[in-house]
This record gives C-alpha cells, sequence and structure tokens, in this order.
C-alpha cells in the first residue's frame, strides 16, 4: 500500500512546493511563466502567476487566446524569437535578457527576463521569471542624472573643492585648480600642498587636521590661511575641512575660497569705522575746544589792533606784535588740527577767497621751524603768480603737513646735506603748482601705492598718525585741484600740488559802507564779548546770553542787518530761537546767521540742510566774518 502511494505522495509534495514558490514570487512581484514551445516557435502557456497579470493588465485567458508573441513589443519581437530559437536547438543564450513588453494600455513595459528549459511529457518546454526593471531603470537614469549634476556642480563651483590625503591632493575641481594657478583639475592632484602655503601656516594646518583625523575631533569654524602661487604671490585662502573615506581609505574634503579681495574690504571698512568714531569724537571735541578758542582768537585780535594805537617803544611795539603773532598761529594750528579730523568724513565749508601763496607757505614754513631747524636747510623759489582760491588757514595746515612730512623723511641730522626746497611756479592754464621736495629716504613703490590711505604711516608710534596726505588730499580736491607724489626708494620725493587761480568776481561801484546793525546771541559770554569787541569799530554791535534776551532783543523793534546766532545752546537753541523769529519777526528770521562749534544732532544736521541760512564756525576767521557781515549788511541796504 505505502508502495502504491509514493508516486502520488511525491507529486503532492512537488505541487505543493510548485504553489509555494510562485505564490511567493507573486508576492515579490515576480512573474513566473511556463510554456511549452513546439518546432516552429509555437508557444501554449501553461501557467503564469498573478504577477503577470499586474505587470500587463491582460488575464490568462486573453494571454492564452492571443498567444504570447502577442505581448512582446515589436520592437523586441525579433529579439526575443532568436533566443527562444535558440533554445529549442539547444544552442548556447545568455540566461537573463533584457526586453520590452506591451501593456494592455499600449504602454511599454521594460522587464529583464530569466529562462531555464524544461521537458513536460517529452515536449520542450521554459520556465520564465520576468521582473519589472521600470522603477529600477528610473531609479538608475535619476541616478545617473543626480551623478552628473553633482559632477557639474563640483566642476563649475565658485570656491575650490579638495579632497586631501594630507598634504597632496587627490581630487581638485576647477576653481581649486584656479586657486592653485594650475590648467586644469588633472594637475593639481598630486600636489603637495604645504609647498603652496606659507611657512608658518603648515603646521597649524598640519594640527587642525591630525586632531580630525587621529582624535576625531569635529571641524571648527573656517580658518584662513595664507597661501602663495609658484610666483610666489601670497593670498589668503578661508578653508572648511572634514573627515570623510574616499576610495575606501580616510580622507579630507576641505572647501577653499580666496578672500584676498574680502580681507582687502574688510580693511577698508575698518578705516571707515575709524574714520566715523573719530568723527564723532571730533564733533564732540570741536565744540569743547572751538568756543574757548573763538574767543581767543579774537581777542588776539583785538589786542593786536590795540597794540597798533598805542605809544610805546617802536621795538617793543614790534617785539609784543610778534609775540601775539606766534600766539595766534599756534590757536590757528589748534583750530587746524581740530578741523582735520572732520575733513576726513565732511567737505570742507569755509568761506574761500583769493590767497597770496607766498605768505601762506611763508606762515607753514614759520609753524613748521620747530621740526626743520636741526634737520635741514630750507631753499625757497617762488615765482610771482596770481592768487589761488582757497581758505589761509586750511592752506597753511597743507603745508605745514608737508613740510613736517619731508622733514621726518630727513633720518640723519645733516644739516649741511639734507635740503628741503619749496617752489610756486605756474601751472597749466587756470593753475599754480607748489612742489615740497626733500633728499631723504624716499618710498618704496609699495609704500607709494599707500601713501594717500588713511592711517597708513611708515613713522615710529607717536611720531605719525598716517592722516598728513589724506588730509592734504582731502583739502586740494575740496578745492578743485590736484595732488600727486614721486619718490625712489632711497632718493628723496617729490610732492606736488595744483591749485586753481582765483577769478576776481566784477566789483560794483558804490558810496562806501555803512554801519551796521548786529546782535549777536551766544550762551559763552566770552564769546559774545569778544565778537562786540571784534565788530564795535564798524558796527553797531548787541549782545544776548540768555534766550529771554535774546527774545527781548528781537521784539525790541530793532531792525537788525545780521542775528549772528549760536546753533546749539542748552536751555533754547538757536533752531528754537529762529523758529520764534519766523513766527514774530518774518523779516529779521531772514537775517539769521547761524555759529557751529562743530557737534551737530540729528535734529541740527536736518535743519542746515533744509535751509537756506548762512553759517560759520568756530573759532571763526576774522576777515571772513566781517565780509560776510558786510554782504548782509549791503544786501539789507537793496
Amino acid at each position: 500500500m505505502a508502495t502504491d502511494d509514493r508516486p502520488s505522495s511525491e507529486q503532492t509534495r512537488a505541487e505543493v512546493l510548485f504553489h509555494a514558490i510562485t505564490e511567493a514570487a507573486s508576492q515579490a512581484n515576480v512573474c513566473v511563466v511556463v510554456t511549452r514551445v513546439g518546432a516552429d516557435l509555437e508557444i501554449q502557456l501553461v501557467y503564469m502567476n498573478d504577477a503577470v497579470e499586474r505587470l500587463l493588465g491582460w488575464s490568462r485567458a486573453e494571454i492564452a487566446a492571443h498567444g504570447v508573441w502577442s505581448y512582446v513589443a515589436p520592437e523586441s519581437l525579433a529579439q526575443v524569437q532568436t533566443l527562444a530559437r535558440a533554445r529549442t536547438t539547444g544552442s548556447e543564450m545568455p540566461v537573463g535578457f533584457r526586453t520590452t513588453l506591451l501593456h494592455k494600455t499600449g504602454q511599454r513595459v521594460q522587464v529583464e527576463i530569466s529562462v531555464g528549459r524544461v521537458v513536460f511529457d517529452g515536449e520542450q518546454g521554459a520556465v520564465a521569471f520576468i521582473v519589472d526593471t521600470t522603477a529600477r531603470d528610473q531609479a538608475q537614469t535619476a541616478l545617473a542624472r543626480s551623478q552628473e549634476l553633482f559632477k557639474q556642480a563640483i566642476s563649475g563651483a565658485p570656491d575650490g573643492i579638495f579632497i586631501l590625503r594630507w598634504p597632496k591632493i587627490v581630487f581638485a575641481n576647477r576653481a581649486g585648480a584656479r586657486l592653485l594657478d594650475v590648467d586644469s583639475p588633472q594637475d593639481a592632484v598630486g600636489i603637495d600642498l604645504t609647498e603652496r602655503m606659507v611657512e608658518d601656516e603648515v603646521g597649524i594646518a598640519d594640527q587642525r587636521i591630525n586632531r580630525m583625523q587621529k582624535h576625531g575631533e569635529r571641524p571648527g569654524a573656517p580658518r584662513q590661511y595664507r597661501g602663495k602661487n609658484p610666483g610666489g604671490r601670497e593670498f589668503w585662502v578661508e578653508i572648511s575641512a572634514m573627515p570623510i573615506e574616499f576610495e575606501g581609505q580616510p580622507a579630507i574634503l576641505s572647501f577653499a575660497r580666496d578672500v584676498s579681495d574680502r580681507n582687502k574690504m574688510l580693511t577698508r571698512l575698518i578705516e571707515a569705522d575709524k574714520l566715523a568714531a573719530i568723527s564723532m569724537v571730533a564733533a564732540g571735541v570741536a565744540h569743547e575746544i572751538n568756543n574757548p578758542l573763538a574767543y581767543v582768537l579774537l581777542n588776539l585780535e583785538f589786542l593786536a589792533r590795540e597794540l597798533r594805537e598805542l605809544q610805546i617803544e617802536p621795538e617793543r611795539a614790534e617785539s609784543m606784535q610778534r609775540r601775539l603773532v606766534d600766539t595766534r598761529q599756534g590757536a590757528e594750528r589748534v583750530r587746524a588740527i581740530v578741523r582735520d579730523l572732520q575733513a576726513l568724513t565732511r567737505k570742507d565749508e569755509n568761506i574761500r577767497g583769493p590767497i597770496e601763496l607766498d605768505q601762506v607757505i611763508d606762515a607753514a614754513l614759520h609753524m613748521a621751524r620747530h621740526e626743520i631747524r636741526q634737520r635741514a636747510r630750507v631753499e625757497t623759489s617762488f615765482k610771482q603768480v596770481p592768487c589761488v582760491t582757497g581758505n589761509a588757514t586750511r592752506l597753511e595746515q597743507l603745508f605745514f603737513n608737508l613740510l613736517v612730512n619731508a622733514a621726518h623723511a630727513l633720518t640723519d641730522a645733516d644739516q649741511e646735506r639734507n635740503l628741503i626746497r619749496i617752489s610756486i611756479n605756474d601751472g597749466p592754464v587756470g593753475f599754480v603748482t607748489v612742489e615740497v621736495t626733500d633728499n631723504g629716504c624716499g618710498m618704496s613703490g609699495d609704500t607709494l601705492q599707500r601713501a594717500f590711505e588713511p592711517f597708513f604711516t611708515t613713522k615710529p608710534l607717536g611720531v605719525g598718525s598716517g592722516l598728513g596726505l589724506p588730509i592734504a588730499r582731502r583739502i586740494v580736491d575740496d578745492l578743485g585741484g590736484s595732488i600727486s607724489v614721486q619718490s625712489d626708494d632711497g632718493k628723496g620725493t617729490t610732492v606736488s600740488v595744483m591749485l586753481r587761480v582765483h577769478a576776481e568776481p566784477a566789483q560794483e561801484t558804490g558810496t562806501g559802507r555803512r554801519r551796521g546793525k548786529v546782535l549777536v546771541v551766544d550762551d559763552e559770554r566770552a564769546v559774545a564779548e569778544s565778537l562786540h569787541f571784534a565788530l564795535r569799530d564798524e558796527h553797531d554791535v548787541d549782545i544776548a546770553t540768555t534766550s529771554q534776551a535774546a527774545r527781548a532783543a528781537l521784539d525790541g523793534h530793532v531792525d537788525y542787518d545780521v542775528v549772528l546766532c549760536d546753533l546749539v545752546m542748552p536751555v533754547e537753541s538757536g533752531m528754537d530761537l529762529h523758529a520764534y523769529a519766523l513766527e514774530r519777526h518774518p523779516k529779521l528770521a531772514e537775517r539769521f546767521v547761524f555759529m557751529t562749534g562743530g557737534a551737530f544732532t540729528q535734529r541740527a544736521a536736518r535743519f542746515l540742510a533744509e535751509i537756506r541760512s548762512p553759517r560759520i564756525e568756530k573759532p571763526f576767521d576774522l576777515e571772513t566774518l566781517r565780509a560776510l557781515i558786510e554782504g548782509m549788511v549791503t544786501s539789507h541796504d537793496s
């Protein structure tokens, strides 16, 4: 009995196993197709699992009725039939191949087919396992596209990208090749980076990479290194690095960016911040210094005038006059120093007029005599030239700075050999040229390029501020002129200044000047009284040192030609007083001249920008002030 049952039992087990395999394949979306193959390539469907229906959209009955060849794409039919013929003849053929089938909707389905031979009742048959490769093909296409995009991104990245087995480069992109001054990324491979770094930087890079590779330290913030190209030019490069595995070995991925231009820009921004800070400090300092300096200069002017009228010995009077001149020049230097700081951040707004250059340069030589006296001989060559347009104090400071620079260039105290030469000559049409030449140490090419850069100086700490030439350029530029420097290292320097010739306006004939009526409003009594003394010979002057006194004067029905008013005062500012006059005495509001000590609030800056009233800065240039008042008195008469 057992012997009779054995074949049936084995058959049952085979069927169970077959169904288990085909069911598992179906769940895995693997199509199983069993066919008989005739000699004329007639294919008879024996079995197919559910996955075939899901793949092609056709039922078993439909596939059996139309035949297997109907579901192979026309463009792939010859390929598949050739392989089937080879299989029936026993010829060698690939185990698996790729082809295209047709879905019920007409859509092409890319598949991979593996075929094995079987025999059914003595007839040739085949078992085919079919896998839909559409998703895999799409994934591979996407991967290839992604890899291509990645390659393009890496290749076209603006920053250098390197893979290192320190210190050698094993990969570089195009930007990295440019950074290293080589023709292509392939030429960068194998370069030893330590040979492209400034020596001091190599040890630092070694330590950072060792900490990453050997101790697992996380990469820190990007760090800047100084690199050098084969020609020796140094540049700054910012590098971010991280440990990676490349081709099965530890490596370093680095991103490098040339930041030389950025660092130059940051340096300029830092200098700009310095200038802004200096400007803020200078505004406050100017206000505190210029107020007392205003009445010091006015009183010196008054004393000089009074001294001329005293009946004293001529020699004694002359000596006292010289002391007063020296004192006034010292005060003028203080004023010029304060204005030099302001000049770096705003235009010089002084009223200008005709200036005789020989007198200005003589004054500058007098101020610089202590710097020059023990260092050098001075030669002057002053051709008779027209007056130039400018402000005497600013031009004196300009040439004082140039003379001091020339004196400091003479490093050896050899008065016989050392020479400073100042010449005045005609320049191009409409200009006059002044040259200051020394035979001192001169400047190298790099120093000459930075000569006009604020705060750049080759002088020892405490000797030079690096402001002399930048201030000189600002003064000359504001006057519509030009300044240039010629120098050879070890052979001396020449600074050439071109200034515009002053064009006198046409003068109107008149019947003479009249005494004007001037109201001075300033909370600093010394300033108000000094102005009274300075102007009383030409004009009738009233003073007011409080807002109440100023309002009372405005309400007193005096037809003032000029109201000389301080802009910033503690209780009521000049702006408030102007608003009061505008409301009650609009004609007087048109006669205001504002005095400023250099400190401007935002409100004051807006106020001065919006009104047309003249202004004059403390400490005053008395001739400029007198000219301004005279002009307003004259315009009041017209």
